[in-house]
């Protein structure tokens, strides 16, 4: 791994061990797409995806989140891995908030005369949640490494229902300069490509555990009509079912 900052977090997370009042997990699952706010960063093939995750009781935490990605034939890159910091807390009254960075780092991708470098980025958000329902806001100011902000608020609700399911619901928008340069750059085509300068992305889905295992299933969509541009390269936001298992270590007993 060449990227700097990837390699301190490992390390530090690898100190993070030894710390008191503090808590090591992680997660591994199989997807059968890799969904970002509506769009398939895996070509909408399957995904392996895990992460180690580090929580101290002050409310400050830490992971390190890696996926396979698919760009398409135009970038290089088969791996994302994703850095994040965080502190996170709730009041008397139940009113949880969280604020945090994330970067987005692509260490195996270099440019060539043939493909594009996929660029890393970081991104900040402010969230906030009460009961079943929470919500968040993601700023950056350099949104793929091309130099324009970008914005993207969600809003997520989940629901229990008889027989162990639960339902999960969510909606996002994206927005800001970097979806108005791609709106420009198609001014005279915006009828079929279907992008305005934003866009909305949506799922509906049900859970269910069994044992230690989660498992998902999601109907995605977007109101746009053909690919998006995401990080420099287009990728297909058609609507389709997401179908995910995963699980968290330790295990309960």
């Amino acid at each position: 791994m060449r990227n700097p900052a990837a390699i301190s977090a490992l390390a530090m997370l690898g100190l993070m061990t030894t710390a008191v009042h503090a808590e090591i997990t992680g997660t591994a699952a199989i997807t059968s797409d890799y969904d970002f706010r509506g769009v398939s960063l895996s070509d909408e093939d399957p995904a392996i995806q895990a992460s180690i995750d580090y929580a101290h009781d002050s409310g400050f935490y830490a992971s390190l989140w890696g996926s396979n990605i698919d760009y398409g034939p135009d970038y290089d890159g088969t791996i994302e891995i994703d850095l994040g910091l965080g502190l996170a807390g709730e009041t008397e009254i139940g009113i949880g908030w969280d604020v945090g960075l994330v970067y987005y780092t692509y260490p195996d991708s270099d440019a060539s005369p043939a493909k594009f470098e996929i660029e890393d980025y970081g991104e900040a958000y402010l969230g906030g949640s009460y009961k079943m329902f929470d919500a968040k806001v993601w700023y950056t100011d350099d949104y793929g490494d091309t130099g324009d902000e970008a914005w993207y608020t969600e809003l997520n609700a989940s629901f229990e229902l008889p027989a162990g399911l639960t339902l999960d619901l969510h909606v996002g928008q994206s927005f800001g300069d970097y979806w108005d340069a791609i709106a420009d750059e198609v001014e005279d085509d915006l009828e079929t490509t279907g992008i305005d300068g934003d866009y909305t992305d949506w799922s509906i889905g049900l859970g269910y555990t069994v044992s230690n295992v989660d498992l998902s299933l999601r109907y995605v969509d977007t109101d746009t009509d053909s690919a998006l541009e995401v990080n420099s390269g287009a990728f297909a936001n058609d609507s389709r079912v997401v179908f995910t298992v995963s699980t968290s270590f330790p295990w309960a007993e």
